[in-house]
């Protein structure tokens, strides 16, 4: 156990700082300085192959993960994972969560950025 955790649980036992005050500490340490954070805003692109066109879409996360959930009831069979990207997307971790080449000719991409 690292010095600043002991000295985190020291204060509990001293009674410095409440054991949740202490929780929220250890978290912290555990969190790498140089991690993004959470993702923010999901993004969508689709790529029409035929004509060039792309249609893009930014969406705060907040909502992302409800438009997945909402948009599962339209989609009555697909070559992806519908619930695994809603896991993706509940995850926060900034990142691709799906690229698909369509048999329409179009491309999807998801992505979540912070």
């Amino acid at each position: 156990m690292n010095d600043e955790k002991m000295k985190i649980l020291e204060m509990i036992a001293a009674g410095k700082i409440s054991p949740g005050e202490g929780a929220d500490l250890l978290k912290a340490l555990e969190q790498d300085p140089d991690s993004p954070g959470p993702a923010r805003w999901l993004y969508i692109r689709v790529t029409e192959f035929d004509s060039g066109k792309v249609h893009k879409i930014k969406v705060p996360v907040g909502w992302a993960g409800k438009l997945v959930k909402f948009g599962t009831r339209f989609v009555p069979k697909a070559d992806f994972d519908l619930e695994e990207i809603y896991e993706a997307i509940r995850s926060g971790a900034p990142g691709q969560v799906l690229e698909v080449d369509a048999d329409d000719g179009t491309r999807v991409e998801i992505w979540l950025e912070v």
